[in-house]
């Protein structure tokens, strides 16, 4: 495997008050600083976007990828205009390597309509810093948002980035949040809905919170299911507790835990960012299945979030589980979106970056085809 390092480009100060930067190619009104804000500053930052989402808080992708991630604030005017966490992975002997943007970057400030240009300038900031500056090949994953999705896409494609490499799990499931009750039961597919009232009979009971004995139930319950399934964790729960206790007020980190007569037996973490819920973590203990408590389970979830301004309810991908696949087409019903990932959106750096990003994406193709065959 590569040994990966960070190296910036252009690296800023991580002061404050460093001075921005601003391009020629940009009016002095577009201006930005790479790494002047801290990992708390910086998530206080991005909780002002819509767009927000966890592959953009430092807090998460510090923990994902330690001493490896550079954050770009831009500002147009003195106002924030976008920004994003980028995964700098930089293979020895080079000086340039792979530049990475996860579902960002973000672009929508709260309370602004989605206007194409402001994306396409972020984006081109991104360009001069990371591609003219740094030599990295540039890739972009766009957040799955509907509607919003394929306007980022045009934007990417008219400045030149392609996709070489499709999504492994393409596949993301999105449930309408501004349905009435009424509405979602009927948007459900008919099997979701018969074995949602079979959780009822079953007099499954959800309850919600962020206390550490919430947390500390639904762990127990994550390393039961573990253990029973016998798979490797790649999941950061143990980010849980940092996550309840340092998101920024306008976010939030929430437990649920569906209990059959007061004994716990399905769980998820599900965090608010920006227009979107984001289901983040579940667990299960072998009688959660026939009670069918993950039905109950994610009504109730839904049924909390139709309660807060918000739009969407990120399911995640299917990650080639049919039964899975079919639990969550069932819970998005015919109003909500299954959205198809394009890939990984790419522009290429200099020669030595392109080269270094090759090399990366070749060992992450081993890396996934080894975890396939473990299975």
């Amino acid at each position: 495997m590569l040994d990966l390092r960070t190296q910036g480009p252009a690296m800023l100060s991580p002061d404050v008050d460093a001075p921005r930067v601003q391009a020629a190619s940009f009016g002095p009104e577009i201006q930005w600083r790479v790494d002047a804000a801290d990992r708390q500053a910086w998530d206080v930052f991005a909780a002002q976007f819509d767009d927000v989402n966890h592959d953009q808080y430092a807090l998460y992708t510090e923990h994902q990828w330690p001493g490896r991630t550079c954050r770009i604030q831009i500002f147009e005017n003195g106002a924030p205009l976008g920004g994003a966490i980028v995964v700098l992975l930089i293979p020895p002997l080079f000086q340039s390597g792979l530049a990475y943007v996860k579902f960002g970057p973000l672009w929508r400030p709260a309370g602004t309509s989605a206007d194409p240009s402001r994306y396409e300038t972020v984006v081109r900031v991104l360009i001069e810093e990371f591609v003219n500056r740094g030599g990295h090949q540039l890739v972009i994953v766009p957040r799955p948002t509907p509607e919003i999705l394929a306007r980022e896409e045009t934007v990417l494609r008219r400045l030149g980035f392609v996709v070489k490499r499709a999504t492994p799990d393409p596949n993301r499931y999105l449930v309408d949040c501004t349905l009435s009750k009424d509405d979602q039961l009927k948007s459900l597919a008919q099997k979701w809905r018969y074995n949602l009232r079979k959780s009822w009979k079953n007099e499954i009971t959800v309850r919600s919170g962020a206390s550490e004995d919430y947390v500390r139930v639904f762990t127990e319950l994550h390393s039961q299911m573990k253990g029973r399934k016998q798979f490797g964790d790649h999941e950061p729960v143990d980010l849980v507790p940092e996550l309840i206790r340092k998101m920024p007020p306008a976010l939030g980190c929430t437990v649920y835990l569906a209990s059959h007569k007061d004994t716990p037996v399905a769980g998820a973490v599900v965090t608010r960012q920006g227009d979107s819920a984001f289901y983040m973590f579940g667990a299960s203990a072998d009688s959660a299945l026939p009670l069918k408590a993950g039905y109950a389970l994610q009504w109730a979830i839904i049924d909390d979030l139709r309660e807060q301004p918000v739009r969407w309810y990120d399911l995640g991908g299917e990650a080639g589980d049919q039964g899975l696949k079919q639990f969550k087409k069932g819970l998005v019903g015919r109003e909500g979106h299954v959205l198809c990932m394009p890939g990984e959106f790419e522009l290429k750096g200099s020669m030595a970056g392109s080269i270094a990003a090759e090399l990366i994406f070749a060992a992450r193709a081993v890396s996934r085809i080894v975890k396939e065959r473990r299975r």
